[in-house]
């Protein structure tokens, strides 16, 4: 069972990709913007009313937080973000990058391609992959 000790977790696993797919399609970060947080399996709200493992088997210091999200302004001035998510009932996680910049949105999560433009005089494309 992998744990943060021998992987450092889900964000190095699979946010690091999921950046790097960011700044494919984002363009550069301006690194000075970028904040993160974090909800700790410890804190309250990461007190989760069904697991599908039994975490008891896991040391406290080799637990995942439950939620991992940041944020950033790119250097073109459209803003990003990253949300990774083990608290979902029903699924493993979540992980999902955001970008936003004048009159597009573009979303990804595994296996689901959204982007959104406003075209002038405000048509609305929605494309989903």
């Amino acid at each position: 069972m992998p744990t943060f000790h021998y992987s450092c977790g889900p964000v190095v696993e699979q946010g690091t990709h999921f950046c790097d797919l960011s700044r494919y399609f984002g363009g550069d970060v301006d690194i000075s913007t970028v904040t993160a947080h974090s909800l700790e399996w410890y804190e309250n709200p990461g007190h989760l009313t069904k697991q599908t493992i039994d975490e008891t088997r896991i040391a406290p210091e080799n637990r995942i937080p439950r939620v991992t999200s940041a944020t950033w302004k790119y250097q073109n001035g459209a803003v990003g973000s990253f949300t990774h998510v083990v608290a979902l009932q029903g699924r493993n996680y979540s992980c999902e990058i955001e970008i936003y910049a004048d009159g597009y949105q573009f979303k990804y999560e595994p296996l689901v391609l959204h982007v959104l433009s406003r075209l002038p005089f405000d048509t609305c494309v929605l494309i989903s992959v």
